[in-house]
C-alpha cells in the first residue's frame, strides 16, 4: 500500500499539554555499583529513566481490539488468568545487556517492540521474514536519534535543532517518552544486523544521519500509554502486545535470593524518582509477599514479571519480580506499541523533530491525539 500521498495519523492516545524541558534535565539519577553492596549487584553504573512528577495520563488503550496471534489472547472481556508469561508463547527475545551505559530506557522500549513483532508476525525488513526471537533491534540507533538532529527526506524538519549538553548521549539516560517520540516518527527501529547499528559498536561519536530513516526494519504506528495502577488494563495489554515498558525506583531493596523487588512508601519522598526502565512480560497474582524484603515490602501477594537489561547472569536469568505495590512504578505509565511492516507507507509526514518533549499530561479519559495532513 505504498503511496507517497498517503496520510498517516500517528496516534499517541492522549490529550496533551506538552511540557518542554532542556535535555540536561535527563541527566539526573543513576545507579552505581558501589551503592549496591551485594554479591549479585547489577553490572551497570547508570540506568536512568525519569517520569514527570505529578503527571497523570489515562488512555483508551482498547479502542481497537484487533489482537492477532496465539489462542492465549483473552481479548476484551474474558477472565484474566492468575499467571501469564509471554515467554511461554515464544514472544520474548533474549535478555540483553546495556553494560555501563545509561540506556535502559532504550532497551525497555526495544524489548516491547520486538515482542509485538514476534507475536503478530510482523515482517522484519532485515530478513524479509516474520519476526522470531532471533530479531535484534538496535538500542544504539534509538538512543542516538532521540538526542540528535536528523533531517528527514521530505525536509519537514528544516530548522529544527536540539543540543544535548554535558554527558554524551549514552550516559545521559532518557525517558520512555523520548523513546516513544523517536520511534513514532519512524527514525528506526533499525537492526543490529547492520554492523554500524550494533550496540557492541556504540560510540559517543554516534551515527551518521544517513542511518536515521533509511534503515527501518518496521514502523511503529501506535503508542498506548496505560497507568500502571490500572492493573487489569496493563495485563490485557501484555496479552495483546507481548510486552510493555515501565519504570521504577531501583535501589538496594532487591531481595537477591528470590529476585524480587518492592519499594512501598506513601507518600513517595520528593527525592525519589523512577530511575530504571524495564520490559514487563507477564504477571503472577500468587507470587508471595514473603519473597520481598520486609523493609518497604508489600502487604499482599502479586508481582509483575520483569525482563531486565543487565544480562542473563543477573537476577533470575535476567528477570525479576516487581511487586504490584511498588509505589514509584504505580505513579507512572506502561508504554505499549503497535508495529507494521516497513513498506506500509512511503513517507511519515510529521514535524515532531527532536524536541524531546518530556511528557503528555492527560486532560481526561479516552482521549486521542493525531497529526492530520491534508
Amino acid at each position: 500500500m505504498k503511496n507517497a500521498k498517503k496520510l498517516i495519523a500517528l496516534l499517541l492516545a492522549l490529550a496533551m499539554v506538552i511540557a518542554l524541558f532542556p535535555t540536561v534535565a535527563f541527566a539526573e539519577g543513576g545507579i552505581g555499583r558501589e551503592k549496591l553492596n551485594v554479591e549479585d549487584r547489577p553490572p551497570v553504573t547508570g540506568c536512568i529513566h525519569v517520569d514527570l512528577p505529578g503527571g497523570r495520563a489515562v488512555t483508551n488503550a482498547y479502542l481497537e481490539r484487533q489482537a492477532r496471534g496465539a489462542d492465549e489472547t483473552n481479548g476484551t472481556g474474558e477472565t484474566l488468568p492468575s499467571r501469564y508469561d509471554s515467554r511461554d508463547y515464544g514472544y520474548i527475545t533474549p535478555v540483553r545487556n546495556q553494560g555501563f551505559y545509561g540506556t535502559c530506557w532504550a532497551f525497555g522500549t526495544i524489548a516491547s517492540i520486538e515482542a509485538y513483532m514476534i507475536k503478530h508476525g510482523i515482517v522484519d525488513q532485515a530478513t524479509g521474514e516474520p519476526a522470531t526471537t532471533a530479531i535484534d533491534l538496535s538500542e544504539y540507533h534509538l538512543a542516538w536519534f532521540a538526542y540528535t538532529n536528523a533531517y528527514d527526506k521530505l525536509g519537514l524538519l528544516n530548522g529544527d535543532s536540539t543540543f544535548a549538553i554535558g554527558e554524551n548521549f549514552l550516559d545521559r539516560g532518557g525517558t520512555k517518552h523520548m523513546a516513544c517520540y523517536t520511534v513514532m516518527r519512524w527514525e528506526g527501529p533499525g537492526s543490529e544486523s547492520t554492523s554500524a547499528l550494533a550496540y557492541s559498536n556504540a560510540s559517543a561519536n554516534g551515527l551518521n544521519s544517513a542511518y536515521a530513516y533509511n534503515h527501518d526494519v518496521a514502523h511503529v504506528t501506535d503508542s498506548i500509554w496505560i497507568p500502571v495502577a490500572n492493573r487489569d488494563a496493563v495485563k490485557r495489554a501484555i496479552m495483546e502486545h507481548g510486552a510493555g515498558t515501565l519504570s521504577f525506583y531501583c535501589n538496594e531493596l532487591m531481595n537477591y535470593s528470590t529476585r524480587a523487588f518492592c519499594y512501598k512508601q506513601e507518600p513517595v519522598p520528593e527525592t525519589v524518582e523512577t530511575n530504571h526502565a524495564v520490559a514487563v512480560v507477564g504477571w503472577d497474582d500468587n507470587y508471595s509477599r514473603s519473597n520481598f524484603n520486609s523493609r518497604y515490602g508489600p502487604s499482599d501477594d502479586g508481582a509483575w514479571i520483569i525482563k531486565n537489561s543487565w544480562g542473563s547472569s543477573s537476577g533470575d536469568r535476567g528477570y525479576f519480580y516487581l511487586s504490584y505495590e511498588d509505589t514509584a512504578s504505580l505513579k507512572g505509565l506502561c508504554f505499549f506499541y503497535k508495529v507494521a511492516p516497513a513498506d506500509n507507507y512511503s513517507n511519515c509526514y510529521q514535524y515532531d523533530g527532536t524536541s524531546n518533549a518530556f511528557s503528555y499530561v492527560s486532560l481526561g479519559n479516552n482521549c486521542q491525539v493525531a497529526n492530520i495532513y491534508t
